[in-house]
């Protein structure tokens, strides 16, 4: 029997235990429920912030539906045990619109990233209930009004990134309370006001950003002392006050240290070179006083200095001496001390600066004595200043000559000396340095003697200033080489003669000045059909006869011609008298019996001829039963026209081709051999038609390639019905034409197929190969004229060839140029979309117009779009498409059948690539730098290069020597110089089969690769200095299929470890199965040394305006692309750009300047940029971005580590370029025959 309270006992237990049970089943459907509530909650708060997107281009919203969980959008990133949003990424989207004040809702949220966008409007105060958030970048937007207050309940922000947006109002001081703050960026905004003492009392502060605003006052002392600080920038405000004495030690870990165009006085404190980390130092534009530390130089990690436009120095001899410790700073690349107070001569020393200087500027100062000699020099040592591409030196008291060592200089694009008292002549090694680029001005020197002719080498040059010396002689004919030209200065000089003929060459000048010298004969008409021509100044010379009335020459207020008496008629507005001409006197000799008599005689016999000889021709054609025809000479195999009517099947609809311009193409069967030919026949009622058959004839005759059609002859005569015909036959291209696989045409045997990423590069290359052949290798250079997709033909082996020379032209030499044989005809050449812009202005055919064609050519290929495509209206094109999307979304424009070939098999369906490209966008979007990307970069850049508008900044295709083969090795010898930035090298040589291939270098660095299979490696060329690795190597790999491609400065990774990276033995044995050729992720390129920044072009961009633009940029200072025009007053911070670029909003402050200083124009609050009609030349844009090519930007989350993430082996990334590259490897063609032997061929791309 049980115990009464044990029973009770036991029914408390289990009440007990139903009661626990159930409180623990509400509290989790409580938990659940509200997990439930907040999912909706975010769910509710997304879609708000979808329905505020009204600018989408790349359609990312799409994705944001109720067919996935709302985790799953694209940008959404939610926590894996809650369910919360924690994550809103939609960086560089191009999204527009303004922002929902439900974003407070999703309360998880820690990250929040939405830079480079178009959002305008407030920032929601609504923010401030994200109590979690972290990071906050809405950096390169619209955003305006203030800082948003509630932020300050944001306690746990480490991150805040809000510069080049439109804010207005003051640094708050609450932001001193964020005490886990450490990285701050509010440049390029309107902000006012002075710096906060606060900013300074955060503990983890490490990053500050503060440029390009309105700020005034002092920096706080606290800032100064935060000695966590590594990044520190407030160049372009209005602040004021002295650097402090200690600077350099209570700032020990300060790596970027500018405050450029400021207000700051005193001087330059000498515990900076405690400063052990810093890299850039920058005070350009205030007034700074004083001297520099002389001990410089312990600053061995300096890769910019720069002092401009300061009151430096004393005029004393010694001024210059810190210039002798500069010599350590092995890294630097731009040294800037202009218009300062220096006095003293240029040290030897500078012979000895890095080999990394690009930009070296000493103007305007009172420096003495001569240039020395060893600037130019390329010593055996590391210390040498051949990469120079910017030479500063004028204003100063040099003398002496000008060194003939300066021509070694290979790089050079500025060289100015104006304003010293140089002496003596030119030397012929500098002025015929071709690699000049943008100016070369030796104005007021004492300079003398004749002009070489090596001038005419400056083909790339823009503006050539000779102006104020001694120089004498005639104007050299070669001058009209320089086909750049923009503008020519020889004013104040002895010049005579008259002005040559071949300057009717240079139709792109703008601005000519010949006046007092002692030029002579009659003012050249062709200066009236220069359509660009803005100024024309002759005066004070000996120019006789009449005026020209065209073109320049019916503006008077563009047109000086003062001082030559001899002058007469012109427009009424040049007050000129009169030409006189004896009318009777000449009436009555045109009408004498001896004039009369002959001529009627000669018209009568001519008639009579041409009649006899018209009848002769009907006779003969009636007597004819049969067709007949001629083939034409040197074109092989004679064929009649009814063998052409055979093997055509009667020109049968069924092989039928396609059609051109001048006739239709055939396909045909020899009765021979059986093999295939295509029959081009030429429709004779078409103008022209006849012409395009003879030039054809005539350069086809004359070429022979393997990357051109071949042509196995040419027929003229008549037809059945007595009717001319004319033909050519080429060998048949069984997989028809580039244009036939780009853009197929439904029910075509290419419609479901795609060019594989190998198959467009090759046909790339083969197209390069075919244009250096006709460019260089042919006895009369040839210039094709219509380089486009339907004139590339594929073989059976998916080998390009060249065909249709309907329109080509031979280029001949100055000599033959000037006699009777004409260059080209008045018509336009080329097709729409592939002609380059100076040929719609009259220009001559030439080698860069092909180059032209061949850039919109290759952007064609890899992206996929015609240049003619519907989407490019407005005035933009193919080439803004690209550089739109060029330096972050790339494989945004990319052909999507790339984007989603996988393996690059190129075998998908239509639906499933668009998914692919989707998903592999996706991917490839978080990985900036990944191979893929970084590919299809290099080749968008080659083909922006080389369809530049001026034809001086586009790529050339140059030829270097053919490699020699090595004696009893059974390869060849590589020697290897150091390419030029963004080169993209293809050398090709006739060899024998052999099983090593021996890789050299400038560095005496030598591999030998054991190989069996003749396969070359391709990658890009990323020409770069490796930090701490100055002995790496620079190679070439070239195997037995005479394909060789230079991979810069790779990095080298073996599996089996047989060598660490950029420490190769000499002489080293390396199975190629265990060797990989990588690129490190972010390798720095050589491109940065000349172009520091590079922007990128976003919406509303109105295309085709050109204007004179200087702007700032805080932190890399002047920048110099190919056509810029550095002032004599530039400094650290300003830069001057000469670039075809859209209209509109620009996110960098742009000043316009004089030579001499004066302001024309700075823009307000608004950024707005307006246009400087006086020049008559460059542009800006709407939302331009600084882009990965800095180091360190001020938007980015975190500092990015180059060398750390570029470690061997860190990440699954090597691997995935190892794949690639053996890949890459395994689809190259082995053994086809070159027949071009004697050819190699360099593709030089400069930005």
């Amino acid at each position: 029997m049980n115990h009464p309270c044990a029973s009770s006992r036991s029914l408390l237990s289990q009440i007990l235990n139903r009661y626990v049970l159930v409180c623990m089943i509400l509290i989790k459907e409580s938990a659940i429920a509200a997990t439930a509530a907040g999912n909706e909650t975010d769910l509710q708060a997304l879609i708000h912030f979808k329905s505020r997107i009204v600018e989408d281009p790349f359609n990312i919203m799409s994705s944001w539906n109720d067919s996935i969980h709302h985790c799953n959008w694209i940008g959404i990133t939610c926590n894996f045990s809650n369910g919360r949003v924690m994550d809103l990424s939609l960086e560089q989207l191009r999204l527009g619109g303004t922002l929902t004040p439900f974003i407070g809702n999703l309360t998880f949220l820690n990250t929040i990233k939405l830079l480079n966008n178009s959002f305008h409007g407030e920032f929601p105060q609504e923010v401030g209930r994200l109590l979690y958030l972290q990071n906050l970048n809405f950096s390169y937007n619209n955003f305006g009004g203030s800082i948003p207050s509630n932020l300050s309940h944001c306690t746990k922000l480490e991150v805040l990134a809000a510069g080049a947006n439109n804010l207005t109002g003051v640094i708050p001081t609450w932001i001193g309370n964020l005490s886990s703050l450490s990285r701050i960026s509010f440049g390029l905004n309107n902000l006012i006001g002075s710096i906060p003492q606060e900013v300074g009392l955060l503990s983890s502060l490490a990053y500050l950003v503060l440029y390009g605003n309105y700020l005034s006052g002092s920096v706080p002392s606290s800032i100064y002392n935060k000695s966590s600080l590594y990044y520190f920038t407030f160049t372009q405000n209005h602040l004021h006050g002295n650097l402090p004495a200690d600077v350099g030690i209570t700032l020990p870990n300060i790596q970027v240290f500018a405050g450029a165009v400021n207000n700051l006085t005193g001087s330059v404190p000498a515990s900076l070179l405690n400063a052990s980390k810093l890299e850039i130092l920058d005070f350009s534009l205030n007034g700074l006083t004083g001297t520099l530390p002389k001990n410089l130089g312990v600053l061995n990690r300096l890769t910019r200095l720069s002092f401009e436009h300061n009151r430096l120095g004393t005029g004393k001899t010694d001024d210059l001496n810190f210039l002798d410790s500069l010599v350590n700073c092995t890294g630097l690349e731009v040294l800037r001390l202009g218009v300062n107070n220096f006095g003293g001569v240029l040290p030897k020393s500078i012979a000895n600066f890095s080999s990394q200087m690009h930009t070296f500027a000493l103007n305007s100062n009172g420096i003495h004595g001569n240039i020395p000699v060893g600037i130019g020099r390329i010593p055996s040592s590391l210390g040498n200043l051949s990469v120079l591409i910017k030479i500063f030196l004028e204003e100063n008291n040099f003398e002496g000559s000008i060194p003939s060592s300066l021509g070694n200089c290979q790089n050079l694009l500025v060289l100015s000396l104006y304003s010293n008292k140089l002496s003596g002549t030119i030397p012929p090694e500098v002025i015929g340095l071709s690699s000049l680029a943008i100016y070369l001005d030796v104005s007021n020197n004492a300079l003398s003697g004749t002009l070489p002719a090596e001038v005419g080498k400056l083909q790339n040059l823009g503006e050539l200033v000779l102006s104020e010396n001694n120089f004498s002689g005639i104007i050299p004919s070669s001058l009209g080489r320089c086909i750049s030209l923009e503008k020519l200065h020889l004013e104040g000089n002895s010049f005579d003669g008259n002005i040559p003929q071949t300057l009717k060459n240079l139709r792109g000048l703008l601005d000519i000045d010949l006046s007092r010298n002692n030029l002579s004969g009659k003012i050249p008409e062709f200066l009236g059909e220069f359509t660009e021509l803005k100024h024309l100044n002759l005066s004070y010379n000996n120019f006789e006869g009449e005026i020209p009335k065209n073109g320049i020459f019916k503006n008077a207020t563009s047109l000086s011609l003062y001082g030559n008496n001899k002058l007469c008629g012109g427009v009424p507005e040049l007050n000129f008298p009169a030409c006189t001409v004896k009318k009777a006197s000449l009436a009555r000799r045109l009408l004498a019996p001896k004039v009369v008599i002959p001529i009627v005689c000669a018209l009568v016999s001519l008639l009579i001829l041409s009649c006899f000889l018209k009848l002769l021709s009907i006779v003969k054609r009636s007597k004819k039963k049969t067709p007949t025809s001629t083939t034409e000479r040197g074109l092989g195999l004679e064929m009649s026209y009814s063998e052409i009517n055979k093997c055509t099947g009667g020109f049968s609809q069924d092989n039928l081709i396609g059609s051109g311009s001048f006739g239709s193409v055939y396909r045909g069967t020899l009765s021979g051999d059986e093999s295939s030919v295509a029959v081009k026949v030429l429709n004779l009622q078409q103008r022209g038609a006849s012409k395009s058959f003879i030039d054809e004839c005539q350069v086809l005759r004359s070429v022979r390639h393997r990357n051109l059609l071949k042509i196995i002859t040419a027929i003229s005569g008549v037809d059945h019905q007595g009717n001319d015909f004319k033909a050519l036959v080429f060998e048949y291209m069984p997989n028809g034409s580039l244009e036939d696989w780009l853009h197929p045409i439904r029910n075509l045997q290419f419609q479901k197929k795609a060019l594989t990423f190998m198959q467009r590069l090759n046909i790339a290359i083969d197209v390069a190969c075919a244009l250096e052949y006709l460019h260089h290798f042919c006895e009369t250079p040839i210039v094709h004229c219509d380089i486009k997709p339907s004139n590339v033909l594929l073989d059976s082996d998916m080998v390009a060839h060249v065909g249709d020379f309907g329109l080509a032209t031979f280029l001949f030499e100055e000599s033959r140029e000037l006699s009777t044989q004409p260059v080209m005809s008045a018509n336009l050449r080329g097709s729409i979309g592939y002609i380059p812009p100076e040929y719609g202005m009259g220009g001559k055919p030439s080698t860069v117009g092909d180059i032209y064609s061949y850039g919109i050519l290759l952007l064609e290929i890899f992206t996929g779009k015609r240049p003619t495509d519907e989407a490019f209206e407005g005035g933009s094109g193919i080439q803004q498409f690209v550089a739109m999307a060029l330096s972050n979304n790339v494989m945004d424009i990319v052909d999507p059948s790339l984007v989603c070939e996988q393996d690059f098999d190129g075998e998908s369906e239509e639906s499933e690539c668009e998914e692919k490209a989707i998903r592999r966008k996706n991917e490839i979007e978080g990985t900036a730098k990944g191979l893929i990307e970084e590919c299809f970069v290099s080749l968008m850049q080659i083909g922006m290069s080389c369809s530049a508008n001026a034809p001086g900044e586009r790529m050339p295709i140059t030829v270097q020597p053919v490699i020699p083969p090595l004696s009893g090795e059974g390869g060849f010898r590589c020697s290897v110089k150091p390419a030029s930035r963004g080169a993209l090298h293809l050398r090709t040589q006739e060899t024998q089969v052999f099983t090593q291939t021996k890789l050299h270098s400038t560095t005496s660095t030598e591999m030998a690769l054991n190989t069996s299979c003749s396969k070359a490696i391709l990658g890009t060329h990323v020409p770069s200095s490796v930090p701490n690795a100055s002995n790496t190597p620079n190679f070439f790999f070239t195997t037995n299929d005479k394909k060789a491609f230079n991979f810069g400065f790779p990095r080298l990774v073996q599996n089996k470890g047989l060598f660490p990276p950029h420490a190769v033995p000499s002489k080293t044995m390396v199975d190629l199965d265990n060797l990989v050729l990588q690129t490190p992720e972010e390798q720095p390129k050589e491109e940065a040394k000349i172009i520091n920044v590079k922007f990128q072009m976003h919406r509303n961009c109105k295309f085709g305006e050109q204007f004179l633009v200087v702007g700032s940029d805080p932190m890399f200072g002047s920048w110099n692309p190919a056509k810029a025009i550095p002032m004599a007053w530039s400094e650290g911070h300003v830069w001057t750009a000469e670039m075809a670029v859209p209209a509109g909003k620009f996110q960098y402050k742009i000043i316009l300047k004089r030579r001499n200083g004066d302001i024309m124009w700075q823009p307000g609050p608004d950024r707005l940029v307006q246009t400087w009609e006086a020049m008559n030349r460059i542009t800006v844009c709407e939302d331009w971005e600084n882009s990965k090519l800095q180091t360190v930007t001020d938007d980015d989350e975190e500092v990015s580590n180059t060398s750390e993430e570029a470690e061997l082996g860190q990440t699954d990334k090597d691997s995935t370029m190892e794949s690639e590259v053996a890949d890459l490897a395994e689809n190259l063609d082995c053994s086809e025959e070159n027949q071009n032997s004697n050819a190699s061929t360099v593709m030089k791309s400069t930005l």
